[in-house]
């Protein structure tokens, strides 16, 4: 995957948040209408899990080694993903700012929290819904939930922010809204190594990178300790 293929994941991610933005227009993502249902929404989640399992594919060695067995790239499935990366990107605790309100987390790969411990995968409700509509749309509409697309779209948002792969392309593509010292030190903070924090942020999400991560209730929430934009410091209506 080269820089012109990074960059157009995140014009992908774009269009399809752009699509469940526009289905908010009808149905509000308040919390009654979580559980509405359609295709449009069948389409985002779809599409979210097909992205995000395809970046997976991308990024893994061929052969990959899982579970101390060598494994064709093109065999590996979201179960192998889990085995690889959930521990090494911390994706189980990882958080993402929701910027709808009332702001809250998510918290999409937290299923996979009992890899962490040697314990056994377990998969999301989101992407366990994905399959079920990839084999069977028709049958399975009614999982087409508000609920699941913004989960599933949250998902591929928070690996790509996530992945040291993509920082360049995040910090290209206008992701890095906040403050910034050098476009050299934010790299090095988007792939892991920096001493510093900010935010990775879309219209919908935003999640942390460097050395800071969100406290646990999203009241204690500091903006200014992530180095965040003028617009999460507006939604929040403080900048301390």
């Amino acid at each position: 995957m080269d820089d012109f293929d990074k960059d157009q994941v995140l014009q992908w991610y774009t269009q399809l948040e752009e699509e469940l933005l526009s289905i908010f227009k009808y149905v509000p993502p308040a919390k009654q209408n979580l559980a509405a249902f359609s295709p449009s929404l069948a389409n985002v989640i779809i599409e979210s899990c097909g992205l995000l399992d395809s970046i997976l594919r991308q990024i893994s060695p061929d052969p990959a080694l899982v579970d101390g067995r060598s494994k064709p790239r093109k065999d590996l499935d979201i179960t192998d993903y889990a085995k690889l990366y959930a521990a090494k990107l911390g994706l189980p605790v990882a958080k993402s700012i929701v910027m709808i309100t009332p702001a809250h987390y998510l918290s999409p790969f937290n299923a996979w929290i009992d890899l962490s411990a040697g314990g056994n995968y377990r998969p999301t409700t989101w992407w366990r819904t994905h399959t079920e509509l990839k084999h069977d749309r028709i049958a399975n509409l009614k999982s087409a939930r508000l609920e699941v697309a913004i989960e599933s779209l949250c998902g591929l948002h928070l690996m790509i922010a996530t992945l040291p792969e993509f920082a360049r392309a995040v910090l290209r593509g206008g992701w890095v809204l906040g403050k910034k010292t050098s476009p050299q030190y934010t790299i090095e903070i988007l792939e892991g190594s920096g001493s510093d924090s900010l935010l990775v942020e879309s219209k919908l999400f935003a999640v942390a990178r460097g050395i800071e991560t969100f406290p646990d209730q999203i009241n204690d929430f500091h903006p200014s300790l992530f180095n965040a934009s003028e617009r999460v410091i507006d939604f929040f209506g403080r900048s301390y």
